[in-house]
């Protein structure tokens, strides 16, 4: 009996100190969770900033000061910069000839052409919209250009502007579409860029693979025929971007409504390949009329806020007006307020359908409706 009663107090003691224990390691792991949840969701932000889309205004201070390798080796004197604001032209069947063996002969090779950044190109991509009605949310006619393209014989080679990461490769098959086409990942300043190389051969995609490094100066493809770069004359369409290509895929063309947006998302490639041509866009057909300026005082499109607008609200400019002149209380200070709290608070009225980068912001959404449902423990 004295025995049976010892065990049983002395099992009845392991259980009390195990379940003390527990409460202990579970306050301690509640407090660790959560600032690993904290780390995460500032992991999320930094991935978010480094993909942000900037102004145009702040394109050049983000590629200056960095050496780029040429994409094709070309003397820009020697080059013929086309005008397709009236479309594209009638090439005879000797150019395309010259192009097709003018890698090979250099003697019949036709001057390299250029094709200009932010140019509307009427008519050009009926064929393309045919099929291709929205690429990457961006609809209706889409015909201002939003590339650089360099025209030049069949296997030409395409290099990589500086050191990367092969995002995307694949081949888009439709009439006046890429044909086959690499999307390489760079990092400047700090900031994710996208390059894009269109219009390639079917060998330049040949042993490539997602993750794959690339030196600047290496030769990461040829320009392809017209049997295999969507249908066009053979040329490569160079493009940038500051948001992340869903696919292997950015659009080349946009349409009016969504023509300053696009300016901000795919910087001038020439950031990169140096200056082409004197003149600046939006160059359009002649006879044509510009986009409707916008209204004294009106923001324009991609422009920063004043300090003005970004400091006044409403209720404020109402209050300088009415003259009040009660007299002014220093306000109280606010509660020191959790990190992970405030990480969430600030995150809360965000709306993820807006953000570039929809994953990583919903993750963030994820982990915060967590927290502020008190599950620390269960994400």
């Amino acid at each position: 009996v004295i025995r049976r009663n010892a065990v049983g107090c002395l099992f009845l003691l392991c259980c009390s100190m195990a379940v003390s224990g527990l409460n202990a390691q579970g306050g301690r792991s509640k407090t660790e969770r959560r600032q690993q949840l904290l780390s995460e969701i500032q992991q999320i932000e930094k991935q978010l900033d480094a993909e942000q889309v900037i102004p145009k205004q702040q394109h050049a201070a983000l590629f200056s000061g960095e050496e780029y390798h040429p994409v094709m080796d070309f003397d820009v004197k020697k080059c013929i910069v086309r005008d397709f604001t009236k479309g594209e032209p009638k090439y005879p069947f000797l150019y395309f000839t010259r192009r097709a063996f003018g890698n090979s002969f250099p003697l019949i090779a036709p001057p390299v052409d250029i094709g200009r950044y932010n140019e509307k190109r009427p008519v050009m991509y009926e064929r393309l919209l045919a099929s291709v009605k929205n690429v990457s949310h961006y609809k209706g006619v889409r015909d201002i250009h939003i590339g650089i393209d360099v025209g030049d014989s069949v296997n030409t080679p395409v290099r990589s502007f500086m050191d990367g990461t092969v995002y995307k490769f694949g081949y888009n098959p439709a009439s006046g579409d890429y044909g086959h086409v690499i999307v390489v990942e760079y990092e400047i300043k700090g900031r994710l860029v996208w390059g894009l190389y269109g219009h390639l051969s079917a060998r330049s995609v040949q042993f490539k693979y997602v993750g794959q490094k690339v030196k600047a100066g290496e030769t990461i493809g040829y320009l392809g025929g017209v049997h295999e770069n969507g249908g066009w004359p053979p040329h490569l369409h160079f493009q940038l971007s500051l948001l992340r290509p869903e696919t292997h895929d950015m659009p080349g063309v946009v349409a009016e409504q969504d023509h300053a947006q696009a300016l901000d998302q795919f910087p001038d490639p020439q950031l990169v390949m140096g200056k082409l041509y004197p003149e600046e866009g939006l160059f359009r057909p002649a006879g044509s009329t510009g986009a409707q300026k916008p209204e004294t005082g009106q923001q324009q499109s991609g422009e920063l806020p004043s300090q003005e607008q970004r400091g006044t609200s409403a209720g404020t400019v109402e209050s300088l007006q009415s003259g009040n002149d009660e007299e002014w209380e220093e306000p109280e200070e606010e509660p020191e307020v959790d990190a992970l709290e405030q990480a969430c608070s600030e995150f809360s009225f965000y709306d993820c359908t807006a953000s570039h980068d929809y994953q990583k912001c919903q993750d963030k959404r994820t982990k915060c409706d967590a927290e502020s449902a008190g599950d620390a423990d269960g994400w």
